[in-house]
């Protein structure tokens, strides 16, 4: 069963009324009523998509999931203290360009290491200023 099937069966009414706001006569019967939401976001794209979730009958069960996974990736995203562009792979973990993670790996690593040779050049101007 298709989301759209799903849709149309358990909340015709919703259906009806999106089908309509898109210039469409709904049909009753679910099957149609499913072609038609199909149609809808064939023509309206993305939006179209986010409309038909909306009616969703059981979009509350899932918003929580939904909202938790996209603060998760918004943490992840502001979290990348190395600028390096990061993707997603098919289960929605992150995975950084290797290429780009061993140059930021690097880079900090002889930041580092500037930073402690400045720390003991200035202990040892200290020591032999006495």
């Amino acid at each position: 069963m298709t989301l759209y099937q799903y849709t149309a069966l358990h909340n015709p009414m919703d259906s009806a009324r999106l089908i309509s706001s898109y210039g469409m006569k709904p049909q009753r019967h679910p099957d149609i009523l499913a072609l038609q939401l199909a149609e809808i976001v064939k023509r309206g794209g993305h939006s179209a998509l986010e409309q038909v979730a909306d009616i969703h009958p059981d979009m509350q069960l899932f918003q929580k999931k939904f909202d938790d996974m996209k603060l998760k990736a918004k943490q992840e995203t502001h979290s990348s203290a190395c600028g390096c562009e990061s993707h997603s792979n098919a289960t929605g973990q992150n995975i950084k360009n290797e290429g780009e993670d061993i140059k930021s790996k690097e880079s900090h690593t002889k930041i580092e290491m500037l930073i402690t040779g400045g720390v003991i050049l200035g202990v040892l101007a200290l020591i032999l200023k006495k």
